[in-house]
């Protein structure tokens, strides 16, 4: 477990000492998506370090647009 938090560590600081001043510069917009995205990254970041097996975006998004992609392919084969 030690070396899964000093890898994301290394990659944390690797993404801020890149981005950080990009950042400064940049609009509201951008500083909302970035946000975003790591908040996403840190729930993956979390489940790798816990290993705690949560869902995925995959498995998210695959439980909510299976049904309606089945209903679009069953209209457009109709």
């Amino acid at each position: 477990m030690a070396e899964r938090i000093i890898v994301l560590l290394i990659c944390v600081a690797m993404l801020a000492y890149c981005d950080v001043p990009q950042l400064k510069r940049s609009g509201l917009r951008e500083k909302l998506l970035y946000g975003a995205c790591f908040v996403f990254f840190g729930y993956m970041m979390t489940s790798f370090i816990a290993d705690a097996g949560w869902p995925t975006l995959n498995e998210v998004l695959n439980l909510l647009l299976r049904e309606p992609s089945k209903q679009i392919v069953a209209w457009l084969q109709s």
